[in-house]
């Protein structure tokens, strides 16, 4: 017969083993992060953070983040990611250079510094330090987190009927895909733009002779490798297409304002709308890909002259 002093420390060591974890995990990957937003319809609180010599940091973390209430709060709300500036503590290079990018990227001058980043890895909203402890700083973050509800939910609705997020692991710069959801995860993975071109594949005319004699041309496909995520949104008559593929192409139809085919779309890493445009291309490979790259040069211009919301 067990004595009860070891049936108590018996019992107490199998609750202390079996009680799950409340807390929500901190993610160390901006990538992972971005995933798991599109994934879940959740905001990215990422930490920009000297965790091992900025007293506001630390005041920050054992104030907020730290306590069960704000973990309870981010565990149904957010993505937490902590991006991590330490000066003793060991990290990884490629780590710490992913870090530095990502400060660099998001123009963070001082720590802590708190960005609210949508699915899309647009920041809506940008904080720090704030006294009260976690009630009054939920309270703010908040307001953050609520902008974002309305366009993810939105973004969500056109994954649904695509394959799994994992798929983005089979989309290759250049080569088609009918997959909007992998080609996103991959854009963003691979900071490339994505071209979606909407097709009535077997049986418009004009999709046919842009297929002939712009996108089955070795200039078009030499160019487009490694510089771009190619989408075909089709709308066969003949052939068979997938159930999940019919609906998802129909979305983007309706929520791009597509009306005719051929038509373009060039969208920027984060999935913005960059330009549209409709109908055959006349001037070959040569002529498309240079109004590509005009409007990508327009887009990066304007984004350099805007700084990121906060």
């Amino acid at each position: 017969m067990l004595a009860p002093r070891y049936l108590i420390v018996l019992a107490a060591t199998f609750f202390a083993t079996a009680a799950p974890a409340s807390a929500a995990p901190w993610l160390e990957s901006y990538d992972n992060a971005i995933a798991t937003a599109r994934r879940t319809g959740k905001t990215v609180l990422a930490n920009f953070t000297g965790s091992d010599w900025c007293g506001w940091c630390i005041r920050l973390d054992k104030e907020v983040f730290s306590t069960p209430r704000f973990q309870q709060w981010a565990d149904q709300n957010v993505v937490l990611l902590k991006l991590d500036y330490p000066r003793r503590r060991a990290q990884s290079p490629a780590l710490k250079h992913r870090n530095e990018q990502l400060a660099r990227k998001f123009r963070v001058g001082g720590f802590p510094t708190i960005l609210f980043i949508d699915a899309n890895g647009a920041v809506v909203g940008r904080s720090g330090y704030r006294k009260g402890g976690p009630g009054p700083w939920i309270g703010h973050a908040g307001k953050f987190v609520a902008k974002v509800k309305p366009e993810t939910s939105q973004m969500r609705s056109v994954f649904e009927g695509g394959p799994a997020p994992g798929g983005a692991a089979r989309v290759v710069s250049g080569r088609w895909t009918e997959s909007f959801g992998a080609a996103r995860l991959a854009a963003s993975r691979h900071d490339q733009p994505m071209l979606l071109k909407f097709t009535g594949s077997d049986w418009c005319r004009f999709t046919k002779r842009m297929e002939q004699e712009v996108f089955a041309r070795p200039q078009f496909t030499g160019y487009a490798r490694d510089r771009l995520i190619l989408v075909q949104v089709d709308f066969p008559r003949k052939a068979k297409q997938k159930v999940e593929t019919g609906i998802q192409n129909l979305k983007l139809k309706r929520r791009l304002g597509v009306r005719g085919y051929p038509t373009y779309v060039l969208m920027d890493p984060r999935g913005r709308i960059i330009t549209k445009w409709s109908g055959f291309q006349k001037g070959g490979p040569g002529r498309f890909i240079a109004r590509i790259e005009q409007a990508l040069h327009t887009a990066s211009n304007r984004t350099a002259e805007v700084s990121p919301s906060g």
